[in-house]
């Protein structure tokens, strides 16, 4: 604001006034300076201090104004009577000069709590743009926790999924396993109906050789038709007890397992594969961490080649009961391949296909009891 004041001579009573005014002045100041530094903590309050101390500014202008008409009022009154109060004068002079150096510092002191509104200002603005970026962040957060909510829950769900799975998968394998023991069980019991029956009729075959040499007529040709006939009933059975074993035979291969993966771990004196319990999972080191590996069957090291047969030798009673298989060694060149199929000429040491042609040779199947022709073709691919 411009405020021109004129100050000629005052009279004391006038001076009197005017002093106790300019100390109100001073004092509204100090306190617009105090509502400033108490707006910059809150912004609403600070607007309504800054409106607060504007129509304050304002009034004290007006009073201001107010006070400079009655000073000339005062100053042309003064003027009649200047010369009765010559002596006032000087005094009255010192005081308006004390006056306007008040009214300069309140100036100053006015530019500036001006300038730390302004600097208010700007930090009201600084701090509207870190909150529009602490909500733009919030907002992102929150997106960011959606989505992971999401996630969790279909993990959740996923891992139920999985949970209930492997329930039904457990539950699986305890009927297979149930089945499997009861295949077993009823192979064996067809094996030993049908070597009993194998050697009954062998013997009733030697009986029927004999009693061929005395056959005479009568009661000896019914004897031997009898005989006859019961031979025949035996070999029907042979063959229904064959045909069931073939039959639990086959389910017990495929129980388990029609295609089958072992491994077999070669003897190393440094070795970084270790055989878990159970003999169908092993642990690989690599870098100092421990990767696991499953299969149906994990030979150790120390697994002789008979060992290794036994598990692969009902497949080649499977093949002689017709049906297709397949069995062949992968891996690494110096993995033990060749040894695990072929071996050495030891019997200790034979590998799985010698094992598997004397199974072959030894194995009796009588034309009278299969009525089936069996050929054996070999081949051999030498290295």
């Amino acid at each position: 604001y411009n405020r021109n004041v004129v100050v000629c001579t005052v009279l004391a009573d006038c001076a009197a006034v005017v002093c106790p005014c300019m100390y109100q002045v001073q004092q509204r100041l100090a306190t617009a300076e105090d509502s400033l530094a108490s707006a910059t903590a809150d912004r609403s309050q600070l607007q309504q201090e800054l409106r607060s101390q504007g129509d304050k500014l304002m009034l004290m202008e007006s009073e201001l104004k107010l006070k400079s008409s009655r000073m000339d009022a005062a100053q042309q009154q003064l003027a009649a009577e200047a010369e009765e109060h010559e002596a006032q004068r000087a005094l009255l002079q010192k005081q308006l000069e004390q006056l306007k150096a008040d009214k300069d510092e309140a100036r100053s002191q006015l530019a500036a709590a001006t300038a730390e509104l302004e600097a208010s200002k700007q930090q009201l603005a600084a701090a509207d743009t870190t909150r529009s970026h602490a909500e733009a962040a919030v907002q992102e957060l929150q997106a960011l926790h959606d989505a992971l909510a999401a996630e969790h829950a279909a993990v959740q769900a996923k891992v139920l999924e999985l949970e209930a799975n492997l329930a039904a998968a457990t539950a699986k394998t305890a009927e297979l396993s149930e089945a499997l023991e009861a295949a077993n069980a009823d192979l064996a019991d067809a094996r030993a109906k049908s070597a009993q029956q194998a050697s009954r009729l062998a013997h009733l075959e030697s009986e029927f050789e004999a009693l061929q040499e005395v056959m005479g007529e009568g009661e000896q040709r019914d004897i031997v038709g009898r005989l006859l006939g019961r031979i025949s009933n035996l070999q029907a059975a042979a063959v229904a007890a064959e045909r069931t074993r073939r039959e639990l035979h086959n389910q017990m291969v495929e129980l388990r397992g029609n295609i089958r993966v072992f491994c077999r771990v070669r003897p190393h004196p440094q070795s970084a594969v270790k055989c878990l319990a159970g003999g169908t999972s092993l642990a690989l080191t690599l870098d100092n961490k421990e990767h696991q590996f499953s299969f149906d069957k994990v030979f150790a090291p120390g697994t002789s080649q008979q060992q290794v047969f036994d598990s692969v030798c009902e497949l080649v009673q499977s093949a002689l009961d017709g049906y297709h298989v397949c069995l062949f060694s992968y891996g690494q060149t110096g993995a033990g391949k060749t040894y695990t199929m072929s071996g050495a000429n030891t019997p200790e040491h034979q590998g799985m296909m010698p094992r598997a042609v004397n199974q072959v040779c030894l194995t009796t199947v009588p034309a009278a009891f299969t009525e089936a022709l069996i050929h054996v073709v070999c081949s051999w691919l030498l290295p």
